[in-house]
């Protein structure tokens, strides 16, 4: 596909806010084309907006180079969104932070609504630079079905190396949490450094968002439930699968995932959800620590966890941040990979839950399971209509006056006797009008 015509956005206000410690100063910077600029941009390859939805893709850029100091405390960094469409359906966000110690950081992004979502806490190891050139995208890790020791392009199961960056990467909370919001406004980007000694630099960010003119019309919503219950086995082997098949039209607009799950130690609980196409989204891996029956009747949700600014030791409704309790029941929470994967997809077909025990001596049982789907569709265009064959007929019809030449008489000269000579004067000219018709 070719690129739109790209717009540029002068004078980009960005504001750059440190706070906590001995910090507190306050800078801006006016941002022009050279450092900030409203792009509008072919779609992405891989990308498709959903049948008959009419939608645009703008890019956003700020370049603060604002420093992340080496003691405790927290920056952040604005960016204004305007002119786009009024309905959000995809964002991606880009960060170049120079870090000597990733672990170091939490990362949120917060839309003009106000809703926060958290990109990263604490993941990345001791490495260094390792989001420096980071794309997070809820669908950069289509695949990643469980059993697996690692699982690269999820921030909380990348394997990381030193001074690498990890180039795409699905945030902690899922991106579609903002999804259906008005994205014109400002968006902030906050990141806490929570341990001294190690510190860097915010060089540039960037939003790149897919908006839709209109919001697609609800089309259904249907619930589904498997009951049928399996056992979980200490060893691993096998794994638990359940299937679900569902036959609702339209496309996904939004998905919610419960489940039932007795076990004695949640730490030991991977679990995805398999999508009809293929797609495998990660619910939860290794979470809960060594207590009971946290899952038994959690809803897996993009919004469970609107809020959860950092600075902040727990966040709950988060699944990898949650503080759990030994027998109570977590829920909603956000998936550790976002469910906004399967955004725009149809839903019909067979839906896969699977279950793995990655470590030996506790046990459980899926109780049962149920998928809650909504889906929508947009307006077909209005297909052309062919004029009818016309007939041309003039306005107006133009009768030039009659026109009369007057004879004239030549007189005899005095030397010789001419005859008189007449001049018959011309006949009277009508003009018709021209009428053209069509056969």
């Amino acid at each position: 596909m070719s690129p739109f015509h790209r717009v540029w956005a002068i004078g980009i206000l960005v504001t750059a806010l440190i706070v906590g410690g001995a910090f507190g100063a306050t800078s801006t910077a006016l941002v022009n084309q050279a450092s900030g600029f409203a792009a509008v941009s072919a779609v992405p390859s891989g990308f498709n907006f959903p049948p008959n939805c009419t939608g645009q893709f703008n890019s956003f850029q700020s370049t603060p180079n604002l420093s992340i100091p080496t003691t405790v405390g927290v920056i952040s960094d604005t960016i204004t969104v305007v002119g786009v469409n009024p309905v959000l359906f995809n964002l991606t966000v880009n960060t170049n932070i120079a870090h000597t110690f990733n672990a170091d950081l939490d990362i949120t992004l917060t839309s003009p609504a106000g809703t926060v979502v958290t990109l990263s806490t604490d993941n990345g190891g001791t490495n260094a630079n390792v989001f420096a050139g980071t794309t997070w995208d809820d669908a950069a890790n289509p695949g990643g079905q469980i059993p697996y020791a690692s699982n690269n392009r999820l921030v909380t199961d990348s394997f990381y190396s030193n001074n690498v960056a990890a180039s795409v990467l699905v945030p902690e909370e899922p991106l579609a949490a903002f999804a259906g919001e008005n994205p014109n406004g400002v968006w902030r980007l906050t990141i806490s450094d929570d341990l001294n000694a190690e510190g860097g630099t915010l060089v540039s960010w960037a939003l790149s968002l897919g908006t839709l003119t209109t919001a697609p019309s609800a089309v259904t919503t249907i619930q589904a439930t498997n009951p049928v219950s399996q056992t979980i086995s200490p060893s691993g082997i096998p794994l638990v699968s359940s299937t679900l098949t569902l036959t609702p039209t339209g496309f996904i607009t939004r998905i919610s995932v419960t489940t039932v799950l007795s076990h004695t130690f949640a730490g030991d609980i991977d679990m995805t959800l398999q999508a009809p196409n293929g797609r495998v989204v990660t619910l939860s891996t290794d979470n809960g620590a060594g207590n009971d029956n946290v899952f038994a009747g959690t809803i897996w949700d993009v919004d469970a966890n609107p809020g959860g600014q950092v600075p902040y030791a727990n966040n709950n409704g988060l699944v990898t941040d949650h503080q759990y309790v030994n027998n109570v029941l977590a829920s909603p929470l956000t998936p550790e990979e976002s469910l906004g994967a399967f955004w725009g997809d149809s839903p019909t077909g067979q839906w896969v839950l699977t279950i793995f025990d990655d470590t030996n001596l506790d046990g459980g049982v899926l109780n049962l399971w149920s998928l809650n789907v909504s889906t929508g569709a947009c307006a077909v265009p209005p297909t052309p209509t062919v004029p009818a064959t016309l007939t041309a007929i003039p306005t107006s019809t133009v009768i030039p006056p009659t026109t009369t030449v007057t004879p004239t008489t030549t007189a005899p000269t005095p030397t010789a006797a001419m005859p008189t000579t007449t001049v018959t004067p011309l006949l009277n000219k009508v003009y018709l009008p021209l009428i053209l018709r069509s056969q």
